[in-house]
């Protein structure tokens, strides 16, 4: 089934908050991100299996290719900066005409400050103008940091699945929430 295209401009740059910003990964953004995902491999490794101490720039490059801007399928992903310092990633891709699912990863240095928190409000404020009306995030069921995002976000549990390999024993969690009811908390989380 083709989608039909989003309503808004998803040729957006750059996003800010009050104490983070975040820019859409490009090329030139190669050497950052490889060193993060090198630097991180433990934190990263346990929720990501792309994930590791070799993780190499075509592995990097590969996944830049399956960004789109296109009006009918839409992935973004920006990177997270804090204080000037990149220290994660946050993106959505579209799962059909009214939602998107989120993806992030920080960092350990810069968890409990609130930065993973505002990143969310900011691409949830984005989308929303792109016409989105329902943002998901979906985790391990053992990540308890990614729980606790999304519950502070006010994202609802609604479905725990296994997961998508098929691969036994390991749980998945999807949370949801209607982003048109969620713009004072995307408001609080810009003020952080």
């Amino acid at each position: 089934m083709k989608l039909p295209p989003i309503q808004g401009d998803a040729s957006h740059k750059d996003l800010s908050g009050p104490s983070i910003s975040l820019r859409l990964w490009t090329v030139d953004d190669e050497e950052d991100y490889v060193t993060l995902v090198r630097e991180n491999p433990k934190e990263l490794g346990q929720w990501f299996s792309w994930a590791s101490p070799d993780y190499s720039g075509h592995q990097f490059r590969e996944w830049l290719s399956t960004f789109s801007d296109d009006s009918t399928f839409l992935r973004q992903h920006f990177s997270i900066a804090a204080e000037g310092v990149v220290c994660g990633s946050i993106g959505f891709w579209r799962i059909n005409t009214t939602a998107v699912e989120l993806e992030y990863w920080l960092t350990r240095s810069h968890w409990g400050a609130g930065v993973a928190l505002q990143a969310v409000g900011l691409v949830e404020d984005y989308v929303s103008r792109l016409g989105f009306w329902v943002a998901e995030i979906h985790y391990k069921a053992t990540n308890y940091s990614s729980a606790r995002l999304a519950r502070r976000a006010g994202y609802k549990p609604y479905i725990v699945y296994s997961d998508r390999a098929g691969k036994p024993g390991v749980l998945h969690v999807g949370s949801r929430k209607e982003l048109a009811k969620s713009q004072q908390l995307s408001a609080r989380a810009r003020k952080r």
